[in-house]
Parts: C-alpha cells; sequence; structure tokens
C-alpha cells in the first residue's frame, strides 16, 4: 500500500489527527525514535486512510522523514509492536486502538452501575432500553449514547463498523434477553454476557442451540454473567462483570489513549509536557510496556506507570526534560525490598522513555 507523508506542524495538530481518527473506530500506529541523533521524533500510520503523519518540532528537524517512514513501515506490515533497531535508531512502535464499545442492554440498577465502573475502565458506553425515562439516567450515570428503542431494532439497525463490541445483556426479561441474542450472535463481537441464574441460562443455551446457533457461538456466551464472587447487590454484580471483561480484553495487544490523556495532549499547544512511557519491563513491575503518563511543569500528571517514589523520581525528571527540552531515558530496578520501602506494590526492572513536548 502508498502511503502520503504529511507533516503535523506542532503536538496539538499532531494529537487531534490521532483522537479523530481512533473516534472513528481506526486504529493507529505510533512510532518514537528511543535513539540517534534524533531521539524523540515521533510519527504516526493511519492504515484505513493512507497517512503517513510525521511530528514536525525540535526532534525532526533535518530528519531524513522517507527513511523514517520506509523503517516505520517495514515493522508495520510485520504487525509487531515494542523496540525494533532501524538505521536511524531504535524505534519504539506501539499500536493504538479506538477505545473499546461496550454496549449494554437494558438501562436497570445493574446497568446503572456497570456504566460508572466502565467509565473508569476507558470504555465508550451505548446503552439500549425502550423504556425513555431509564434511557436518560443512564445517559446521566455516564453513558456516551442511549438508544431508546426496541431491542431487536436497535441492534439490526446498529452500526458498529470494524469494531468488536463488548456486549452486557442485562434486560428485564427472558424475551427480551432473547431478542437481544439472536441479533448480537450475528455479529462480531469480543465478550457477550448475560444475567440470569444457572437454570435460566442453561435454558437459554438449548434453546438457542434448537434454533440453530453454532454450539462455538452459544458456548462463548459468558452466562450467567460475571466472575463467581457472591455477588448479589447491582453494585456487586457490576464489579463482577467489570471483572469478567477486564480478564477477557487483557490479551489485547494494542493500546489506547485515554480521554484525559488524550484532551491533554491536544489542548493549550503552549502548555509544556512531558510524555513518559514504559519501553521495556522484566518482572513483577505494577505497569506494563507501553503505559504512558503525562506531566506538566507543575507536576500535574495524567495516568499512572506504577505509584511509589518511582513514579515521583520520574515525575521530577520529565519536569527537567520539561526545562532542558531534551529526551531521557530512565532505568528503573528494584528488588522487592526496596519496591515495598518506595511504596510500590512489587518490584521488578522498567525502563522509562521521556519525551517533551515544548513549544
Amino acid at each position: 500500500m502508498q502511503y502520503t507523508l504529511s507533516a503535523a506542524d506542532g503536538r496539538t495538530a499532531y494529537y487531534t489527527q490521532i483522537r479523530e481518527t481512533l473516534a472513528e473506530g481506526a486504529s493507529v500506529y505510533e512510532f518514537t525514535l528511543l535513539s540517534g541523533p534524533h531521539m524523540g521524533a515521533k510519527a504516526a500510520c493511519f492504515p484505513e486512510k493512507g497517512i503517513f503523519l510525521l511530528l514536525k518540532d525540535t526532534f525532526s528537524q533535518d530528519l531524513p522523514a522517507q527513511d523514517f517512514e520506509r523503517a516505520a513501515l517495514a515493522i508495520m506490515e510485520t504487525d509487531a509492536v515494542g523496540s525494533f533497531a532501524s538505521p536511524l535508531g531504535t524505534i519504539f512502535t506501539e499500536k493504538i486502538a479506538a477505545e473499546d464499545h461496550l454496549i449494554i442492554c437494558g438501562a436497570g440498577h445493574v446497568s446503572l452501575a456497570a456504566i460508572r465502573i466502565a467509565r473508569q475502565l476507558g470504555f465508550r458506553i451505548t446503552v439500549i432500553d425502550d423504556r425513555l425515562s431509564l434511557c436518560d439516567e443512564a445517559a446521566q450515570a455516564g453513558a456516551d449514547e442511549t438508544i431508546c428503542d426496541d431491542f431487536t431494532h436497535a441492534l439490526q439497525t446498529m452500526n458498529t463498523g470494524g469494531e468488536r463490541p463488548y456486549y452486557v445483556i442485562v434486560t428485564r426479561g427472558h424475551r427480551y434477553d432473547m431478542d437481544c441474542l439472536r441479533e448480537i450472535l450475528k455479529k462480531e463481537s469480543s465478550y457477550v454476557g448475560l444475567m440470569g441464574s444457572r437454570a435460566r441460562t442453561a435454558g437459554i443455551r438449548k434453546k438457542l442451540l434448537e434454533e440453530g446457533f453454532p454450539q462455538e457461538a452459544v458456548s462463548s456466551i459468558h452466562m450467567p454473567i460475571g466472575l463467581s464472587i457472591g455477588a448479589q447487590t447491582p453494585a456487586e454484580i457490576a464489579v463482577s462483570i467489570a471483572a469478567e471483561i477486564i480478564s477477557v480484553r487483557s490479551g489485547q495487544k494494542a493500546e489506547h489513549f485515554s480521554r484525559e490523556m488524550l484532551r491533554t495532549l491536544t489542548q493549550d499547544p503552549d502548555l509544556p509536557l512531558a510524555m513518559a512511557v514504559i519501553t521495556s519491563k522484566s518482572g513483577s513491575g505494577p505497569r506494563g510496556t507501553f503505559t504512558k503518563m503525562l506531566v506538566s511543569e507543575d507536576l500535574h500528571i495524567v495516568g499512572t506507570i506504577g505509584g511509589g517514589c518511582a513514579e515521583s523520581d520520574i515525575m521530577n525528571a520529565a519536569r527537567m526534560c520539561i526545562f532542558s527540552g531534551e529526551c531521557r531515558h530512565i532505568e528503573i530496578n528494584m528488588s522487592p525490598a526496596d519496591a515495598a520501602e518506595d511504596g510500590l506494590v512489587c518490584g521488578g526492572k522498567m525502563t522509562v522513555f521521556i519525551r517533551p513536548f515544548v513549544s
């Protein structure tokens, strides 16, 4: 595939294009040079748009953009992520996906509790119910979209594009559960869960098989929904559902930008910031590779790379990078005893790359 090489003038323009692409449900590959004379240079590739976008700032001055593009695209074609050697230096490659889409069928008490938790987990949330008053409550609880319609019609007409949404079915009755499942099982999904007793869900499973739905599809439904933790109240049930969804999506290769992080990156272009990202990790570090944190010059942070004194040290180093306008690698090497003393929940090793954004 041929890509158009272009440049975004500054952080705000660059991340605005990334934010808009993610909002459309498409993924973005981002590349950062971790070494070499142009350490800190960044570019993003938008496969669905055929665009290779270079962040035009101090770190990309005199950078041979076509060489960067050629090396980055060669990595992207392998669908690999992580750190890779190139003639220009080490290229750190990330695949950034749009927010996961959670579709909740039903707007009762469990749904409202699930909405509040899912917001904290970074989901884009759609709620379907045919009762207007409950849809209003779902919107107030934090749903991004509410659809007040018959379940069957709403699911039939919903355009999820190339997404694989997470579906939670918590309707008010067996009939509506079946209506939802008949439509959802025709679609691509990352997770389907249905609330109900074991006896009731066994009957639903049998009915779906009798209607001709494939055994594999029926067996993939999480019913009864949620992890078995003895949940009883709506809040407890919502926690069990969230825990099960976390366990399902933990194997994803793509990373996500939180809304707050994208909002911060695309606001005032004169706001000095530094981004700290974990580029490698071994042992039992609290956060994984690709985890990001933004730091402002007054030490306000968006995101976390694990907390404790180690994070405080990285915050101070990021502040110095803002003042100096230079990138920096930080090595964190902590035994379990060191970690406990410094306030971390575990030890391990990690390398953090700090990249400032200054006007």
